[in-house]
């Protein structure tokens, strides 16, 4: 796996860009280099709350780690490890977008 490490982090990092985009409500922007990806959340037509804390604690609680970008940005970081499978980014964007859902919905 060493050897491929680079191409490893290259497809995994697309894959993660490409299913967060696709699937996380209440998106504002997919941001970031290599597998340190950010996600900015737009707000809410209903309340201007911001969504990042409480998504990070309801991830970590779902078993996902995202990271508090600041508090200056409504935001959460991926810094997966870089020799992250293909199944691992689709579960880590699956846990991470049932939680924003459920986050949602409270």
């Amino acid at each position: 796996m060493q050897e491929n490490l680079l191409q490893n982090v290259q497809r995994m990092s697309s894959l993660l860009v490409q299913l967060l985009r696709k699937e996380t409500p209440r998106l504002k922007e997919v941001r970031g280099l290599g597998l340190f990806v950010t996600v900015e959340f737009a707000k809410g037509e209903e309340d201007s709350v911001p969504l990042a804390a409480k998504v990070a604690q309801t991830c970590f609680a779902n078993g996902a780690a995202v990271y508090l970008c600041s508090a200056a940005v409504d935001a959460v970081l991926f810094a997966p490890p870089f020799i992250i499978t293909e199944g691992e980014i689709r579960e880590l964007v699956s846990i991470f977008t049932t939680s924003v859902r459920q986050v949602l919905a409270a």
